[in-house]
């Protein structure tokens, strides 16, 4: 792979070695990484330069007096001229120096475009650059890979006919959109900028990532480890009023403008809203008169924003990117296939074809698996990759069962937002094993990378939400050693400065709020800290979930109004976990006369009245969210729950039926559906395959809830299709003497009991597990 020298003087160490550090010790020539103690000759340097693709210049006062470097300089353009060296970075690092200074020699003085440059992660990222194109030369496939792009062509003329117009204006902010992930929204926003001659082929974007509780904070905390302000750090975001944040944002955008550069931003639902429209903070930011007919910012959208509203705003551009057509999809793959050295017979290609359905992740997923394990083992496959969008992550810890360190990393991974090298490093240790299964899950498309003053990894979020919903556990040793780690962290202040890790800083401050530490008041912003609401929810810590929310809403004033509204949601919730009645206090927030409001207002009831027991009163509530929006699909999980619970079957059949067919790996979905249809008194042939393959798929389930549902159906079905009620209530007896807390088990048996007028073995039931009953 390509190598960068870093020529400097040693007056310049302190940002060098920065660089050094970020680019690794195998992509850089580096006194202290690659040159041997005690043998720092011309010999040492002449080996490093002979073996060098990228020769970066480090210009300042001292540099160009030393006479070490006038050396380097010299072999550099001998190994240039010949070839060897395949491009010349000189960039000025002193603002003392000026791009004519005759002490620089013609050769570089001339031809290149000298700039100052005061950003290590601006010139980390075009030294990346650099090097990435000396791999694409050495390494045709790579290149391939990167220009790999196939049809869209009315999407892309969209784009050209857009951009490319009689006013000559362009867009502050381009937006590519699509709810599943593996679509190709970058490939297809770089490929149109390239077309429009914005960017060259070689530039890469800045990637920064916004996570689904993020807002205006931590959108300026992330652009700070990209284009350093210092001073920022000593700010208290959370007394700054939202304006001056705003006023920041755009500053920070202005930045980036001035050097040329694009910010590519990866959002999970914080910018665009699940409400499809633009927040309110980042519209704010866009408008600036200063970034006007300009590309400072494309969108990487997981919703697509409403059409008319984008419109009205004359700066934004949205283009919604679909699946592929049926041709498109097989050049894509036999293309994909070629580059990466796989022949398979046509027969071959044309049977996964039909399980592909135009998603380029998915074309990529398959050909990597065949290129994995071979055309015949991933044919077993092909069932998770026609179910690409739900059941990849089932089919990926399936395929790494055997490679247990991959496993759990993965799953370590999955709590975090985003995560560095160094805290990987930390919980796994820095040896080749975790080496090879970073690059084993990288060539499985899990990752993508985040530029910062660190190196860090974002884990897709579709692979994220399917492990944290499964409530997956990590082996004894992984948990200790992030315990350990977590421990050594809470010791020292937590501080966020310029050299901070922002992953481990975030792992710090959700550390301290579950042990009931107290942290900085300037650390108390909301997006901060409902990452560890939601996780102390999920943990059932109502009572630190309400204290958290109202300190929170002390200073709701300073924060964007959509996280604030997160932020009551999460307090409302755990109100009706514990049947507070200060809820109807709360609630009244939510009691206008806007759509959304009322979905909030009357969910928020009937969440309170299901945990309450009051399931007619659930009822009308959820009913009312569902005349306003017909698919709101947390209110058609809830109804199912209130009609099993009113042993209404038939009722809950078509809610259960759909929340299925959304999410087919979700072990609840599968046994409220498997519930419906095991209760029904007729079944059909189509009731009896439906109920199998329900069995199936629950046995499949990695859940840790699978095992007791699993055992549980296993029972039902015997005791309502196989009529064989000694072998059903044996298996659910059992069950629960595994595990006494198995509530799956007790409501089938009492079913059972009831349906068999076995009145005395309910008594006893009862009294055996009275922590059970409150559930009946």
């Amino acid at each position: 792979m390509a190598k960068a020298f870093l020529s400097h003087s040693s007056k310049d160490k302190e940002l060098v070695e920065k660089i050094a550090t970020q680019l690794g010790k195998n992509n850089c020539h580096y006194d202290k990484f690659t040159f041997e103690a005690g043998k720092l000759t011309l010999d040492e340097i002449f080996k490093g330069l002979a073996d060098t693709d990228v020769f970066v210049l480090f210009i300042s006062e001292t540099a160009l007096k030393s006479e070490w470097i006038e050396r380097e300089i010299i072999q550099a353009k001998i190994l240039s001229t010949d070839k060897r060296i395949d491009r010349i970075f000189p960039l000025i690092i002193d603002k003392s120096i000026h791009h004519s200074d005759e002490r620089i020699p013609d050769w570089i003085r001339k031809p290149y475009n000298l700039r100052y440059f005061d950003n290590e992660v601006i010139i980390l990222k075009k030294i990346r650059q650099l090097l990435r194109e000396s791999n694409f030369k050495q390494f045709a496939h790579l290149r391939e890979i990167n220009d790999l792009f196939v049809g869209r062509n009315d999407i892309m003329q969209e784009f050209e006919r857009k951009m490319i117009n009689i006013e000559n204006t362009k867009p502050t902010c381009i937006i590519a959109s699509s709810f599943f992930e593996g679509m190709g929204r970058r490939t297809f926003l770089k490929n149109g900028l390239n077309k429009t001659r914005i960017i060259d082929k070689w530039y890469e974007p800045i990637p920064l990532s916004i996570g689904t509780k993020e807002s205006i904070e931590d959108f300026l905390y992330k652009l700070n480890f990209v284009e350093l302000t210092p001073e920022i750090f000593e700010k208290n975001f959370a007394n700054e009023s939202l304006q001056s944040k705003i006023e920041l944002g755009r500053e920070y955008i202005k930045k980036f403008v001035e050097t040329g550069e694009i910010l590519f931003v990866i959002d999970e639902g914080s910018i665009v809203l699940p409400n499809h429209t633009l927040v309110g903070w980042f519209k704010d930011i866009i408008s600036a008169p200063e970034l006007k007919n300009q590309v400072c910012i494309c969108l990487i959208s997981k919703f697509k924003p409403y059409g008319p509203n984008i419109k009205k705003l004359g700066n934004v551009l949205n283009f919604q990117v679909n699946e592929l057509s049926q041709e498109d999809t097989q050049t894509f793959f036999i293309q994909y296939l070629s580059i990466i050295r796989q022949s398979i017979k046509s027969e071959d290609i044309k049977f996964f074809l039909q399980y592909l359905k135009g998603i380029p992740g998915q074309i990529i997923y398959a050909a990597n698996l065949i290129d994995s394990i071979g055309v015949i083992d991933a044919k077993t496959y092909v069932n998770d990759i026609e179910e690409f969008d739900e059941l990849r992550a089932l089919s990926i810890l399936e395929f790494l069962k055997d490679d247990l360190l991959s496993r759990q990393m993965l799953i370590a991974l999955s709590k975090f937002e985003i995560i560095s090298y160094d805290l990987v490093f930390k919980i796994f240790g820095e040896r080749e094993a975790v080496y090879k299964s970073i690059q084993r899950l990288f060539d499985l498309t899990l990752f993508f990378s985040v530029s910062s003053t660190h190196d860090y990894l974002k884990l897709n979020t579709s692979i994220s939400d399917y492990i944290n919903r499964s409530k997956l556990e990590l082996d004894k040793s992984t948990s200790e050693r992030i315990r350990e780690v977590a421990k050594e962290a809470i010791q020292k202040p937590l501080e966020l400065t310029e050299s901070s890790d922002y992953s481990e800083f975030l792992f710090t401050l959700e550390t301290m709020i579950k042990e009931g530490r107290s942290i900085p008041s300037k650390y108390l912003i909301p997006s901060f800290v409902l990452k560890s609401i939601v996780k102390e929810y999920n943990d059932r810590q109502y009572k630190t979930v309400v204290q958290l929310c109202v300190k929170l809403l002390e200073n709701e004033d300073k924060f964007d109004f959509q996280i604030i509204r997160e932020t009551r949601i999460w307090l409302c919730l755990a109100y009706c976990r514990k049947q507070n009645e200060k809820l109807f206090d709360e609630i009244k927030y939510f009691n206008n006369q806007d759509d959304e409001s009322q979905i909030d207002y009357h969910f928020l009831l009937g969440f309170y009245y299901r945990n309450g027991d009051k399931m007619d009163e659930a009822e009308s509530h959820f009913l009312e969210v569902l005349d306003i929006d017909e698919n709101h699909s947390r209110t058609k999980r809830e109804l199912v729950n209130v009609y099993l619970r009113k042993g209404e079957y038939m009722k809950a059949l078509g809610w259960a039926k759909d929340n299925y067919n959304r999410f087919r790996t979700n072990i609840l979905h599968i046994q409220a559906y498997f519930t419906c249809l095991i209760k029904k008194i007729e079944k059909t042939e189509f009731d009896l395959n439906k109920i199998n393959e329900l069995l199936e798929n629950a046995s499949k389930s990695l859940d840790k809830k699978a095992a007791d549902v699993y055992r549980q159906m296993q029972a039902e079905f015997d005791f309502y299709i196989r009529n064989d009620s000694q072998k059903a209530i044996t298996s659910l007896t059992e069950s629960l003497k595994i595990n006494s807390n198995n509530y799956f088990a007790f409501r089938a048996l009492f079913e059972i009991y009831k349906r068999k007028n076995m009145m005395f073995e309910i008594e006893e039931l009862m009294k055996k597990y009275p922590d059970l009953i409150e559930f009946e």
